[in-house]
């Protein structure tokens, strides 16, 4: 004879069902419904493309920076831009130059306030106008050398040239120099990091081992019973 339902024996008899109940642990077979094994490795495949692209990025900005600091030795670059805009009643004249130089990539940006609207005619550089140049190293001026080249260094502040000219009526100056090793600092231990974990899971895949957790797959290559993972290519 069954307990009436809402009964003390009843309620009794229902806890102790619960705890016979096997417990379902993530990366079991039997864990999760069929939506969390359906979506759980579209996830695990979206997150391995991002960190190969961030790692295939970060070792192409490893690259040119290796190349740009080599090329220091014996030349140095620059790209520039000027422009001559209104700025309230008067005229703004910017100049921004990037350059590669003695190991270093500088930013550098000079701005001026003017009122004389043939202001752009002392200068070479023109309004719209872009210049790349490659030349040989120092022909800019002399070099800072070793190891001062290997500290970064900026300014922000006004032109020390500009301000006795009675037709500018405020400038704007901004330079920052960042030493290559910076950038490899900052970018090679990602792809590093790929290459090292990419050089553990072929050994482990040669060793029929787990790519996730290193658990032998001889006895059962299907499905890893440690983890769950499935190996590529079952």
């Amino acid at each position: 004879m069954s307990p009436l339902a809402g009964s003390p024996q009843s309620k009794k008899q229902s806890l102790k069902l619960r705890r016979l109940r096997p417990v379902r642990r993530p990366g079991s077979p039997e864990y999760g419904n069929r939506l969390t094994r359906v979506s759980m490795p579209g996830v695990k495949r979206l997150r391995q493309i991002v960190w190969n692209g961030l790692a295939t990025i970060s070792a192409l900005f490893c690259v040119v920076t290796c190349v740009l600091w080599v090329s220091n030795f014996r030349q140095e670059m620059f790209i520039e831009h000027t422009s001559l805009s209104p700025y309230g009643k008067n005229l703004y004249w910017l100049n921004w130059q990037l350059w590669s130089q003695d190991g270093i990539l500088r930013w550098s940006s000079e701005g001026a306030e003017t009122n004389n609207p043939k202001f752009n005619k002392d200068w070479v550089e023109q309004p719209g106008q872009w210049r790349w140049k490659i030349q040989p190293r120092g022909t800019s001026g002399p070099l800072q050398g070793f190891p001062a080249n290997l500290r970064p260094d900026w300014y922000v502040g006004s032109h020390p040239f500009w301000g006795s000219r009675a037709d500018v009526m405020q400038t704007r100056v901004v330079n920052v120099g960042i030493p290559y090793w910076i950038f490899l600092v900052v970018f090679a231990p990602l792809p590093m990091t790929w290459l090292r974990l990419h050089r553990r899971q072929s050994r482990r895949r040669n060793l029929s081992l787990c790519s996730s957790c290193g658990y032998d797959l001889r006895a059962t290559p299907g499905r890893c019973p440690e983890c769950g993972t499935v190996p590529t290519g079952v």
